[in-house]
């Protein structure tokens, strides 16, 4: 079953069987990780979010080397589909959180953002052909959904919610 299709509690279990973590140390890193992006409230790295991660959980880091950089992109795909009906209610609009978390500094023939965020932004409907999107459509959603989402942290700042 492909997540869209999955509860959140499914998509949980399968997060924990997949990241070798027990169900509550995946909803401990969703609602912490949402909380380190919001807080941040601007773009980050992978490399940190992840002992950012580890040191508010108490939980290990990803090991990059061993395919940690997939495993947070799991959970990063998780906390977008857990945070979008609160972004759409807000702003009116839809647009992944974790536009803020990018995999990787940007160079002039690779992604910043993993191929899940753009495969997530197909599933979404913000971006016609995911990862095989050209570069000017994934730059486009990329700058769409980083005004949603700034204007989102604004609205949830001035009600005092973060």
């Amino acid at each position: 079953m492909k997540p869209a299709n999955m509860t959140p509690a499914q998509r949980v279990t399968l997060l924990s069987r997949q990241l070798g973590r027990t169900p509550q140390q995946i909803e401990d890193l969703l609602t912490v990780g949402r909380q380190i992006i919001l807080g941040w409230g601007r773009q980050r790295y992978y490399s940190e979010l992840n002992p950012e991660l580890a040191y508010r959980t108490g939980q290990p880091q990803f090991d990059f080397s061993e395919g940690g950089d997939r495993q947070i992109g799991g959970l990063l795909g998780e906390i977008s589909r857990l945070e979008m009906p609160y972004i759409t209610a807000l702003t009116h609009q839809r647009a992944l959180l974790t536009v803020l978390v990018w995999k990787k500094q940007p160079t002039r023939n690779g992604d910043q953002l993993g191929g899940g965020f753009y495969d997530l932004s197909e599933e979404f409907g913000l971006l016609t052909g995911g990862r095989k999107a050209t570069p000017p459509a994934k730059d486009a959603s990329m700058v769409a959904q980083h005004r949603t989402i700034m204007n989102y942290i604004t609205i949830l700042q001035q009600n005092g919610w973060i």
